[in-house]
């Protein structure tokens, strides 16, 4: 007796030869969706480098902007600075210090005036207008 290759054996290479291509076409889809879920994170990590790129610029020039302050703090923290304001916004001196203040005349020559309250003879401005007429001309 011969035997027949039965049905059960044909259907289930046709179901086999199905089933893979359904396999591939599930992982092909499967793969599609990683692929594209790859590139969007991709796409989303770049445009995060160049927003953290521009926020560290900005914030070396914040950086630069605070050492400056801290700088010009510092200045008009010293002595200084305090000296510098106190003889040109209030007229101060030290003890036993003139102040000349050279103002031009007419004749475009400078010439020396004390402040007022100084206690500058004529005689010291005449010696100093004196100078001035020798180093100026007349």
């Amino acid at each position: 007796m011969k035997k027949r290759p039965s049905r059960i054996l044909k259907l289930h290479s046709a179901s086999y030869g199905l089933r893979l291509g359904v396999l591939f076409v599930s992982f092909f889809i499967l793969f599609g969706f990683l692929g594209m879920a790859i590139i969007d994170t991709y796409n989303q990590t770049s445009q995060k480098n160049q927003q953290l790129a521009g926020l560290e610029a900005d914030l070396k020039k914040e950086e630069d902007k605070n050492a400056a302050l801290i700088q010009q703090r510092d200045y008009y923290k010293s002595t200084g600075y305090i000296e510098k304001e106190a003889r040109n916004t209030l007229g101060l001196s030290y003890p036993n210090e003139e102040i000349y203040v050279l103002k031009k005349n007419p004749t475009n020559l400078p010439t020396v005036t004390p402040i007022a309250n100084s206690p500058v003879s004529n005689t010291v401005d005449q010696k100093t207008n004196k100078w001035l007429e020798l180093i100026f001309g007349q």
